[in-house]
This record gives structure tokens, sequence and C-alpha cells, in this order.
């Protein structure tokens, strides 16, 4: 069970990174919102993405602030 959980986390975050993707390009999608929320959630199943995604929100407070926002519910959500 815990196999098909992390592939059901891979697929929903890379997913979202997409969608971040397109939004950056496309003004109809707020795209940072779903970059930072697949990263976060990509970096619930990796360390190394986890150590590069603290190390940008080092840096920047209002990315700072959603993050903590981001993982404590989504470490809720997914029992992690």
């Amino acid at each position: 069970m815990t196999y098909v959980k992390k592939i059901f986390l891979v697929i929903i975050g890379v997913g979202l990174v997409i969608v971040g993707v397109l939004g950056v390009v496309l003004p109809i999608v707020h795209g940072t919102f779903f970059l930072l929320l697949g990263v976060v959630i990509l970096s619930l199943e990796s360390r190394y993405i986890e150590e590069r995604l603290l190390k940008v929100v080092e840096r920047n407070r209002t990315l700072h602030h959603w993050h903590r926002k981001m993982d404590i519910w989504l470490r809720k959500f997914f029992k992690k």
C-alpha cells in the first residue's frame, strides 16, 4: 500500500509542477501556487527536493510563509 501511495504522490506532484510551469506562461492559471504545491508534495517523498526547496524558501519570506502552511497541511492530510 505504501508503494502505491508513493507513486500517487509523485504523479500528483509532477502534474502540479507541470500545471505550475504552464501557469507561468499562461495568464489564466496562477502558476506560482501550483508550482509550489507540486514541489512541496514531491518533497514529501524526496529528501533531495526537500533540501533544494528549503534553500529557495529561506531567501523569500512570502514563499517561506506559504511553504510552512502547505507543508503542515499536506503532512496531516497524507499522514507523513
